[in-house]
């Protein structure tokens, strides 16, 4: 992008000068043209898919999918839901899967906010229970407002299951369906005993 030269740079004026036209529309040509999906997790925010963790029976590990999200034939209350797959139309495997949501523990919970500040998609919301529903000796004076406590709750119909709440997480309040402490040691004991 071509900018004001450093000798013009002595009012108000833009710095950066913005693109032609026809630079403008190569540009544009680039966006999300990235081939093969590297999980950036670009597109997520326009998707009307879900991300669901499908696993045999018995397995620890398993794949993620997108799967469209119909709620009559999946609903949204984060329990896994028990099925069967065919891979070659006449054996049958029983497979699990568990749709990769975000998940509050309300008693770890802060309500700081942290996690309704970065989520792109406004699953996380500060909700504000009373005191006389919490162990008061748990509740730390600065999260008080007076009529209650504010305690994280996510809208599993917004959260497209992309982690970073979790993430950014201050109390280890949100964790995420199907990637539990057991989940994760499997995966890295997988990976290790592959070398």
């Amino acid at each position: 992008m071509s900018e004001l030269p450093l000798n013009k740079r002595k009012n108000f004026k833009e710095v950066q000068l913005g693109f032609t036209e026809e630079i403008a529309i190569e540009e544009a040509k680039r966006c999300l043209r990235c081939g093969f999906c590297a999980e950036c997790s670009e597109c997520s925010a326009d998707c009307d898919k879900r991300l669901v963790a499908l696993s045999i029976s018995g397995e620890t590990s398993g794949m993620l999918l997108r799967v469209p999200l119909d709620l009559n034939q999946f609903p949204l209350n984060s329990s896994p839901l028990q099925g069967k797959l065919s891979l070659d139309g006449a054996k049958f495997l029983p497979v699990i899967v568990e749709p990769i949501t975000a998940k509050v523990i309300s008693d770890l919970c802060r309500g700081c906010g942290d996690c309704e500040k970065v989520c792109e998609y406004s699953a996380p919301k500060l909700n504000v229970r009373a005191i006389s529903d919490c162990d008061k000796s748990q509740v730390a004076p600065t999260y008080d407002n007076g009529n209650g406590v504010k305690i994280c709750s996510i809208d599993e119909t917004s959260c497209k299951g992309c982690g970073v709440c979790a993430s950014i997480c201050p109390s280890s309040a949100i964790i995420m369906n199907h990637f539990s402490n057991k989940q994760i040691a499997n995966l890295i004991k997988q990976a290790i005993d592959c070398r």
